[in-house]
């Protein structure tokens, strides 16, 4: 991944002090000028700090503090194949309309360090560093937002550092409860119920994403890949669903529409930008392979062994009317049983609604926010 430029080496220790938060652990060092060339075009850029964390991972991440204190912060948990930049739409309405933003790029994504060993991308792990990453910005309590991937590492957030959430957001993929573990034999099992259901297998891809040699075909054939995943065609999962289809699109170079009010030539130009400076894409299938290997497991185990699995702070899913992937029905099945304090949304969109249908994801999350005053 690409080094971040060190700020404070430069002015010195006096003046990195006066960078940190007073509260702010000393093994945290924050750089309030990070390399920032890939998405020097966003409306963000002037937000984007890094902060090293006493893993030694340095993750990039966009903050903002609330216009003042009775508003709260959001935390946003991008997925795959993403980085903060998937949250610009909501980075540019909630910061206008005063909220406090956290959103990091995830471990080995965007600007955030790529580290070689798969145990550093355990939800529990990470959930440690999204926790740390808030103390060292002296953030108490926030509102999470997960969507995909980001819907995971939120559930493990509440589960591990409850007192870390005041409320919860997901979208398209819902609450994961304790013991959910995506393994090579689980999404096999997933997949054989999901062809029975619905005709096609969900998860098959998750298959050639954990393969060691799938970064470098994604890396080759990225437009292909961004057209796949933010694609208009709501049976664009024909192409990725069978064993081998998603590798075989690629290499084709695959295309289909994409184009609406918020995907256009130039998002797909400033995520491509993003993903080739910071050394493709290799850090973020990292996340399938330590799922799909089994690094989650004991993790899994022991949090099912001793953790309720029912939130009951206010809670907020707003799910894809045409998600192919995480079918609404299945996943409200999944979520509800844990969610007491559920309210449930639609959007008219497909897989990644923040950017299909910020206006629809923005007034939801808006609307659901305001509630949590009453």
């Amino acid at each position: 991944m690409m080094l971040p430029n060190i700020l404070w080496l430069s002015l010195g220790m006096a003046n990195l002090a006066l960078a940190r938060p007073t509260n702010q652990s000393s093994l945290c060092e924050i750089d309030m000028n990070p390399n920032i060339d890939d998405i020097r075009f966003t409306s963000y850029a002037n937000l984007v700090k890094s902060a090293r964390l006493s893993s030694g991972h340095r993750y990039r991440y966009v903050f903002k503090t609330p216009f003042n204190s009775s508003i709260p912060t959001l935390l946003f948990l991008h997925g795959w194949p993403e980085t903060s930049y998937s949250w610009v739409n909501q980075i540019e309405y909630f910061t206008r309309h005063g909220y406090g933003i956290v959103a990091p790029d995830m471990l080995g994504t965007g600007g955030t360090d790529n580290p070689d060993d798969l145990e550093s991308f355990t939800f529990k792990r990470t959930a440690s560093e999204m926790v740390e990453l808030l103390e060292c910005e002296g953030v108490g309590r926030v509102v999470g937002v997960g969507h995909d991937i980001g819907s995971g590492q939120l559930s493990r957030i509440e589960n591990y550092y409850p007192d870390r959430l005041s409320a919860l957001a997901f979208l398209t993929l819902g609450y994961s409860p304790p013991g959910t573990d995506f393994t090579s034999a689980t999404i096999d099992a997933s997949d054989q119920a999901s062809r029975a259901l619905f005709g096609y297998p969900l998860l098959q891809y998750w298959h050639f994403n954990a393969e060691d040699r799938a970064p470098a075909i994604a890396d080759q054939h990225l437009d292909a890949l961004y057209n796949i995943a933010y694609g208009a065609d709501v049976n664009y999962v024909r192409n990725i669903s069978e064993p081998g289809a998603l590798e075989q699109w690629l290499l084709a170079d695959g295309r289909i529409f994409f184009y609406n009010e918020f995907l256009t030539e130039v998002t797909l130009d400033q995520w491509r930008t993003i993903m080739l400076a910071q050394g493709g894409m290799e850090g973020s299938f990292k996340w399938y392979r330590a799922m799909m290997r089994g690094y989650n497991t004991a993790d899994e185990q022991a949090l099912m062994a001793s953790t309720d699995p029912t939130v009951t702070k206010r809670s907020l899913f707003i799910v894809g009317d045409n998600d192919p992937l995480a079918i609404p029905n299945l996943q409200l099945n999944q979520t509800t049983p844990y969610l007491p304090y559920l309210t449930v949304r639609t959007a008219p969109t497909r897989h990644f609604m923040q950017a299909e249908a910020a206006r629809d994801v923005n007034r939801h999350l808006h609307d659901f926010l305001r509630g949590l005053e009453n």
